[in-house]
């Protein structure tokens, strides 16, 4: 097989990418980081391969921590955790893992899976299953693609682990979610293990590479506005919002972390709603950009990303709205993340037409 080695460098970019594409969710990625770049000190480097060179019956599990990002702060995923949790399901269904993959490409959740890939010798798949970070385990490209679920294998708290057989993804979120709670709403969980042959179908492809590119760029030595032309140009984005944040909410509930930023911007008043992730930004109550659209954050003086846990007064920010995956735009995938299914009244516009909306209702007030 083909493959290339992530170094500490590497580690550090594909960090900071993945926290611009986790609009905010998939836990601390300096955390993450740190993790992975342990790993590479004991194993040394990380094999990462291209999802089109898997051979078709290869087995790949994703590997994520599911849970509040506030929480997982304090307790911090482990290769033991992990461990367990690839080991639980070797054992009972008699087959090798091949290969490991992120679940999302956000944050500190891209990076875990690279704990068991250093300490096991297998590769991490350049892709992912959402091509940004979602709060709920069903929003998935496989989910899109009608793939079942499967086993599902969990492990956390005082060397917990279960197996669990939902019936669907959407029971799988809920199972899933229930025991992360009991076991302090942070744990360690593999599900939609799948083939090479579907992980090509349906996974979002080159996912690490693309995080690893952004952080490259805002890690440039060149000017935040020659930064953000670039992520613009590159990944058809348009800023949304410059401002101050007035004022953060944060509640943790259902093992999630729900709340709102308040941002003023020339008089103006923003607000960035989140469930883990940023879902919604509003001017004046107004919509300006939703999911799945991605809402990347970035603190305006160092041009790095801030996830929510990390949202606080006084923080200059600049937000920038990405497209995402083609597969989320489809009547399926906003089924699944649209604005209405987390409790949002809107159906999804993108930012181009809530800007075009905008300058209509204006024209015909004047």
């Amino acid at each position: 097989m083909k493959y290339r080695y992530l170094k500490e460098h590497d580690i550090d970019m594909i960090s900071i990418g993945a926290a611009f594409l986790g609009t905010g969710g998939g836990g601390d990625p300096y955390l993450g980081s740190l993790l992975a770049k342990n790993a590479i000190k004991t194993y040394g480097p990380i094999k990462v391969i291209s999802p089109m060179d898997l051979k078709d019956d290869d087995i790949v599990a994703p590997v994520s921590s599911v849970g509040a990002p506030t929480i997982m702060i304090e307790q911090l995923p482990s290769k033991d955790d992990t461990e367990n949790a690839l080991r639980l399901y070797e054992e009972y269904t008699g087959k090798k893992i091949n290969a490991v993959m992120p679940i999302e490409i956000g944050g500190e959740n891209s990076l875990i899976p690279m704990l068991c890939a250093a300490s096991r010798d297998i590769p991490v798949v350049d892709a992912d299953a959402m091509g940004r970070a979602f709060p709920e385990c069903q929003m998935l490209t496989f989910t899109i693609d009608n793939h079942d679920v499967g086993i599902v294998t969990i492990a956390g708290g005082k060397n917990n682990k279960a197996i669990l057989f939902p019936s669907s993804q959407e029971e799988s979120e809920k199972m899933a979610r229930n025991l992360a709670i009991a076991y302090g709403s942070s744990a360690i969980m593999c599900d939609n293990i799948h083939s090479g042959k579907i992980i090509k179908q349906s996974a979002v492809l080159n996912s690490l590479s693309m995080a690893q590119n952004i952080g490259e760029i805002l890690t440039k030595k060149i000017s935040p506005t020659t930064k953000i032309k670039q992520l613009c140009d590159d990944y058809h984005g348009s800023v949304i919002i410059e401002g101050k944040i007035k004022d953060v909410i944060r509640r943790t509930r259902d093992g999630f972390v729900f709340g709102e930023a308040t941002i003023i911007s020339d008089e103006e008043e923003y607000t960035l709603h989140f469930q883990n992730e940023f879902l919604l930004a509003t001017k004046n109550s107004h919509p300006v950009a939703m999911t799945p659209d991605l809402i990347c954050i970035l603190d305006a003086k160092n041009m790095l990303p801030i996830t929510t846990e990390k949202m606080c007064y006084g923080l200059s920010v600049i937000s920038i709205a990405l497209k995402a995956n083609h597969k989320w735009y489809t009547k399926k995938g906003l089924e699944l993340v649209e604005p209405k299914y987390f409790g949002y009244d809107y159906d999804y516009q993108s930012v181009e037409e809530l800007k075009q909306r905008k300058m209509t209702n204006e024209s015909k007030r004047i």
